[in-house]
């Protein structure tokens, strides 16, 4: 079946839990003292922005092989079909590390029960994070994949020296609808590319964002660059004007973050949708059509510091991570993440980042799905720990 919903669904209810405690899970990640589950921040070197590879892999018969480096944080696989071929089936069957069990079989990495390689709008893509915990990543991989004729194979490659997360910094490219509607009720303004980014209700959203980034998973934040969308993506409220918008964002280079603003987005049965990730993981490399960005809708009951949560929740997503639990009882792929196990009045999972109705309170991540949003080659790793004299930032 599709596993779209389980990404998609991601934030539709959950502004009203949040507006309560909103200055309350904002004003703690924007707080030099980081709570307890936060990264450690990792010192830089000055050789960030080499981080991420990407490798074009020529199948043979629907099997793929490509070497994996010794230094590599995680991976991301992706089949694109090509134009006028959207619609034929398409996946990644398997994926098959150097050693051990395949990490996925039958569409379905290995612990899971969704087939999350399977295709969304002509596109599939999987990571090595789902399932291979610390292990190493480096050699020689192996894979299947079900495409029509002429489609790409992608290989997104995220490493370090050591193949340890020593911090990085993310670059950001925001596309902005002619007109957008940015503010509370009764406050709002419209802004474009050329006025966004001197915005003082954009950059709240995007400081709010960054903050939560820096306390909760170590990255920090690198450039912000705004472009322009038509006005006709000002409204994404079914799945071909989603998938369309997502198709005109994606990252300038590898390495960054697109993430495209619209004022409404919602469901054939009117549920509004805040953020939305077309499948998971993301890919994110320039070009890479309507999986290579995320989308967030600004509404007017909507504050910068909720909107914020909704891009790290999305983000996640983008990473490769599932809701904690979904509606028909089954749980994401991690060991150590909570669940809804039904309690009086309460879920163990309500108030992590990746709860299915969004955090209640201040979100917070386990040290897997922190493994998993480092792995993802959505933003520049620093390549080594500073020596001992200390290091400064690129």
């Amino acid at each position: 079946m599709s596993h779209a919903p389980i990404v998609r669904r991601a934030v539709a209810r959950w502004l009203g839990l949040l507006i309560p405690v909103c200055a309350v899970a904002c004003g703690t990640a924007a707080n030099p003292s980081a709570p307890s589950d936060a990264a450690p921040r990792g010192s830089p070197s000055k050789e960030a922005g080499s981080s991420v590879t990407l490798v074009e892999v020529a199948p043979q018969d629907g099997s793929l092989a490509f070497e994996v480096p010794a230094g590599a944080l995680g991976f991301t696989l992706a089949v694109a079909a090509p134009p006028g071929s959207e619609g034929a089936p398409l996946g990644i069957r398997e994926l098959r590390a150097p050693s051990g069990p395949a990490a996925v079989v039958d569409f379905i990495p290995r612990g899971g029960t969704r087939p999350l390689g399977k295709g969304v709008r002509g596109t599939a893509a999987v990571c090595a994070a789902w399932t291979t915990g610390d292990a190493s990543l480096g050699g020689l991989w192996s894979a299947t994949t079900d495409a029509p004729k002429g489609a790409s194979h992608r290989l997104l490659v995220q490493a370090t020296d050591d193949g340890a997360f020593h911090g990085g910094l993310m670059d950001l490219d925001l596309y902005i609808p002619d007109g957008l509607l940015v503010g509370v009720k009764g406050a709002r303004h419209p802004v474009d590319a050329s006025t966004a980014l001197a915005d003082a209700d954009v950059s709240a959203r995007v400081d709010a964002f960054f903050a939560l980034l820096e306390t909760h998973v170590g990255i920090s934040r690198g450039e912000v660059t705004a472009h322009a969308l038509d006005a006709k993506f000002l409204a994404a409220e079914s799945g071909d004007a989603r998938a369309d918008l997502l198709a005109h964002a994606a990252p300038t280079e590898l390495g960054r973050l697109a993430v495209a603003f619209t004022n409404s987005m919602s469901y054939t049965d009117g549920d509004p949708l805040y953020g939305y990730s077309l499948g998971l993981p993301g890919f994110a490399a320039p070009g890479g059509g309507a999986r290579a960005a995320i989308a967030v809708a600004l509404y007017e009951d909507s504050s910068a510091k909720n909107d914020a949560v909704t891009i790290l929740h999305e983000l996640g997503h983008f990473a490769g991570l599932m809701h904690t639990s979904e509606e028909d009882g089954t749980d994401d792929l991690l060991a150590d993440t909570p669940t809804c196990r039904p309690k009086p009045g309460s879920c163990l999972d309500a108030n992590n980042l990746m709860a299915p109705a969004g955090p209640k309170n201040v979100p917070e991540l386990t040290a897997s799905q922190r493994r998993v949003m480092q792995s993802a080659p959505y933003y520049r790793a620093y390549r080594r720990a500073a020596g001992p004299a200390g290091g400064s930032k690129p």
